[in-house]
């Protein structure tokens, strides 16, 4: 398994069309009225090694209920500090191996905030409370399933045709998608693999993955941290990748503190960001084992550096959004990982 690809886009529109599109697109600038979007879990943590049948807990869930709400407080402390610890918790985690025929068991909830201008010129605020438990296929090539707030079970399986036949069948009979029968999962499944291989082995390298393999309109330091966080957050690395990762994060320019941030599941953290275009993205850790918890995004109106905009891309250059009209601070998205656990099957619940 040599997989380099990027993380995959996480602004998804459509709903019916999560199968088509999720683990396929990149993120892209987000310069326009905001739309519900589907993220995959976060996994900034090592898994427990599985042979046996039974589910095998990697991270404990923790905290109690929260909406992730607090007022943010940017300190001119370095973001490089926070990241060190994070590098040096990951890398003292155990270096386990899931196998291929595993699967990645994500549990976690959040909470997307929609904008939009009204008749009267006034921003109409709603938002949406959505919890999810993901088992992903750790080489890509077993189909993964999704069970989702108000959506039900979806079976997790790209470029296969098999799985095109039942939904070519679901559709004719009129039910939208597949009815998932776990003893019956789709075959020929080609998914992004849960676990990232074939990563550098040094600080700088890892730096220049980042930056070549991000793919979107934002500036390049900019659209680097957000395959940074996307990488983290969807995917699983050993610590020793893992822990690189955070390192060479702390040297894209614009990233700040947060402290005193709470997540959506109520637990406390101190948070690392980036803020450019009205938008401030960032990654919580656990503000004493400096584990990822989770992600956030709010109003910001004001970068937190002067990022280049080439002028032959018209794409990077800042552009009015819905966000400009909301107050400082006003929060967009927030994410909470809660558990974390590695499967020999789909729908196997982690003790």
């Amino acid at each position: 398994m040599n997989d380099m690809l990027p993380p995959p886009r996480r602004d998804l529109v459509d709903h019916d069309a999560v199968r088509d599109q999720l683990l396929r697109e990149t993120r892209q600038m987000p310069t326009r009225t905001r739309s519900p979007r589907l993220i995959l879990g976060g996994l900034a943590v090592t898994l427990a090694a599985g042979a046996a049948a039974a589910a095998v807990v990697i991270v404990p869930s923790g905290g109690k209920g929260g909406n992730g709400g607090d007022e943010p407080t940017i300190t001119p402390v370095a973001a490089t500090e926070v990241l060190d610890r994070a590098s040096k918790a990951a890398g003292e985690l155990p270096d386990v191996t899931p196998r291929g025929d595993q699967y990645l068991y994500m549990a976690s909830k959040s909470r997307q905030y929609v904008s939009f201008i009204n008749g009267k010129q006034e921003v109409d605020r709603r938002s949406r409370m959505e919890g999810r438990v993901e088992w992903r296929s750790i080489d890509g090539r077993h189909a993964g399933l999704m069970s989702q707030t108000g959506m039900g079970d979806t079976w997790m399986c790209d470029n296969s045709s098999d799985y095109e036949a039942m939904s070519a069948k679901a559709k004719a009979a009129g039910t939208g998608r597949p009815k998932v029968n776990a003893a019956k999962p789709p075959k020929g499944c080609h998914d992004t693999p849960a676990m990232v291989t074939g990563l550098p082995t040094t600080q700088q390298a890892m730096r220049s993955w980042l930056y070549e393999h991000s793919q979107g309109g934002n500036p390049a330091d900019v659209q680097a941290f957000i395959t940074m966080g996307d990488t983290v957050r969807d995917r699983y690395l050993r610590p020793s990748s893992l822990a690189l990762m955070f390192k060479a994060a702390g040297t894209i320019p614009g990233v700040t503190v947060t402290r005193d941030v709470t997540d959506l599941a109520g637990r406390k953290g101190i948070a690392i960001g980036q803020t450019f275009n009205g938008t401030r993205r960032e990654l919580v850790f656990d503000p004493k084992t400096y584990r990822y918890l989770g992600d956030r995004e709010y109003v910001s109106h004001k970068d937190s550096h002067k990022f280049p905009r080439p002028s032959e891309s018209p794409s990077t250059q800042a552009t009015a959004s819905t966000e400009a009209a909301l107050p400082e601070g006003t929060l967009l998205y927030s994410y909470a990982l809660l558990k974390v656990a590695v499967t020999d099957k789909v729908k196997q619940t982690p003790r």
